[in-house]
Formats: structure tokens, sequence, C-alpha cells
């Protein structure tokens, strides 16, 4: 790795650059979208989702987040617009596959922020990447919410439960290339690779 500014033994600490979400209100009620699931090695190989709010901000009426656990496995491939997603009492994992944002344009530009949160502290779901998948995805330094500029993945503060299938999990490879913020306050993070 390059540093920008060269390493320095006994810094002082830092401040935490997130601080702010730390006491943001979060959404307390959410529809769901009713677009399918990938599910396992089946389902549609490729689908294309909606933000729950659009890089332009708007959005139509009522607050929407994807409900319900998601797997991507090898052959599927989910494209994400450029904007924010809830991710409500559900998680997303990335166990082959791809994710990708196929109207982001060049890193510094449009992205997303995927956001874990929900209406019960021990259902809040999270993020598995298991390394053997493809992520292409960067954060957008300006998003309808500037409380999420520059954050790629945010796990709700709130959130309670942080083992087993809750476990946060990032494994890397060559193909894993996510960048921008990544902030999960209160889990404990089990990265590799």
């Amino acid at each position: 790795a390059t540093l920008s500014t060269p390493y320095r033994s006994y810094a002082p600490p830092t401040s935490n650059p997130f601080a702010s979400l730390n006491n943001k209100a979060m959404p307390t009620t959410m529809d769901c979208f009713p677009q399918p699931r990938f599910s396992g090695g089946g389902g549609q190989p490729t689908q294309t989702w909606q933000p729950s709010i659009p890089a332009g901000g708007g959005g139509s009426g009522s607050l929407h987040g994807y409900c319900g656990d998601t797997t991507l496995s090898n052959g599927q491939t989910l494209n994400l617009q450029a904007g924010v997603y809830y991710f409500w009492n559900s998680g997303l994992r990335l166990s082959g596959g791809t994710i990708r944002c196929s109207n982001c344009g060049a890193p510094g530009t449009n992205g997303v922020t995927l956001v874990f949160t929900g209406s019960d502290p021990n259902r809040i779901g999270t993020l598995r990447m298991d390394g053997t998948g493809t992520v292409d995805l960067y954060a957008s330094p300006v998003q309808p919410d500037p409380d999420y500029n520059g954050i790629l993945f945010y796990r709700d503060v709130r959130a309670t439960n942080d083992n087993g299938p809750f476990a946060t999990t990032i494994n890397g490879g060559s193909t894993i290339k996510p960048s921008g913020g990544m902030y999960f306050p209160t889990s404990t993070i089990s990265p590799s690779g």
C-alpha cells in the first residue's frame, strides 16, 4: 500500500470521521420493494435494483427498502443504480456472483451507499463478502443524504446481533474492489484476504 502521508509511530488519535452517524435518526418504518430475490444457485441470473433514495434525491412517496436476506452465487449479477440502498432487517451475502453499479460513472462522481438497518436491533442484517465474487462499487462524495457522503457500507449503530449469520465478514480477493468508507460501529468484523 502507498500512503499519501507517511506512517508515524505514536501519532495522536484522530477523530472519528463518521461520528455523525452514531446519532443519526434512522427510519422507523419502511415499505419493501416488491422485487424478486436471488436464491442460492437459482433465481434470475441478473437483476437491476433501484435505490431507496436516488442519486438526484427525491423518490416516490414513502421510503422503500430491501427486505429479506439476499445471497448472490456464481453466475448471478446484481446491478445497482447510483443512490442510497436500505437493507431493512436483512443482509447481503456475496458468495460468488457480481455486484456493481451500472450507472455510476467514474469514481468520485455518482456512487452507492448500502445501509443495514431495521425496526429491531436484534434483526439488523449485515454484509458478508466471502472473497469469491466480484465487487465493483464505490461511494459517492455527494449523496442525497449528506450523512452518507463517502460511505459505501454502513451498519446501524443500534445493531446488537454480531455473531452467526449476522457476523460482518469481508474477505478480499483480486476481484473484490470496494472503494469508500465502511462503518460498522458496533460490529466485530472478520477481515481476510
